[in-house]
């Protein structure tokens, strides 16, 4: 194995593979009442931005897990990651005032994917591109630390990084947009508007800093929209689809563009 010295902090391949992913579902389940998979199988957890707050099992009604979502259909239909709804017994899903109770209509726990059908009448759906490039602008929207941040949505701004993920993972793109707990299965767009991807997790910044001593910043991953929609014709699913033109959208408009098409996913089990 290399060693490693004060200028170079090279990661062999066995250590890297041993790094996951940190789920960005925001939630009060502990390890005992299961979690979300990593795409190499094994099970690990995430409470949002401390350990697990709460041994007991939550009160009847009580939300236990949130997370994001956006409309793919104009019949109400919504893309989210399956970790984000795993073991709900209600999933509540909310577009601006709009509260409307939903189910899971179909799973994908390999590529971490929920299809959720709801009875939203949404003004908008999401339009979805394949394909990105190294180093394009893009963004982030979605409901991230549910009970403390505005209900209205979050909205960051940055760049694909590496058009792979953890060990070279072709279903992942990498994003330095920041990302918290309960941005998990928000759409990541480009400048046009286009959903390219669906935002799926993080470094896990603690166990790189325990080899590295370094903290890792803004090393945040989403899942291809190539795969979301695979999984959508998978399931008979209809969808729009765009490519990246040339009139980009500012900032505020690009926002108001996602927020008209995403969703906060609420989870009680």
């Amino acid at each position: 194995m290399p060693s490693w010295s004060q200028e170079t902090r090279f990661i062999p391949r066995g250590i890297a593979k041993a790094l996951d992913y940190s789920r960005l579902y925001r939630g009060a389940r502990n390890s005992r009442s299961g979690g979300p998979c990593s795409p190499g199988g094994t099970r690990h957890y995430t409470t949002g931005p401390s350990k697990p707050e709460q041994d007991e099992p939550a009160a009847p009604g009580q939300v236990t897990a949130s997370g994001s979502g956006y409309i793919i259909t104009s019949e109400g239909h919504l893309i989210t990651n399956a970790h984000v709804v795993e073991g709900c017994r209600s999933i509540t899903v909310s577009v601006g005032t709009d509260h409307v109770q939903a189910r899971v209509a179909a799973r994908d726990p390999v590529n971490d994917l929920a299809l959720i059908a709801s009875d939203l009448k949404p003004k908008s759906v999401a339009v979805l591109r394949t394909g990105v490039r190294l180093g394009e602008s893009i963004a982030v929207f979605g409901f991230p630390l549910h009970g403390l941040l505005a209900t209205s949505g979050n909205f960051t701004l940055g760049n694909i990084t590496a058009v792979a993920g953890i060990g070279d993972d072709t279903r992942m793109v990498q994003m330095s947009a920041p990302v918290q707990p309960g941005n998990s299965g928000g759409p990541l767009l480009d400048q046009t508007g286009n959903v390219i991807g669906t935002v799926v997790a993080k470094i896990n910044a603690i166990k790189l800093a325990r080899i590295t001593n370094d903290l890792a910043e803004n090393i945040n991953f989403a899942i291809k929209s190539s795969i979301v929609t695979s999984f959508l014709e998978a399931n008979g699913i209809t969808y729009r689809t765009g490519t990246l033109a040339n009139d980009t959208l500012s900032p505020p408009d690009l926002a108001a563009r996602a927020s008209s098409f995403s969703a906060s996913v609420e989870c009680r089990s």
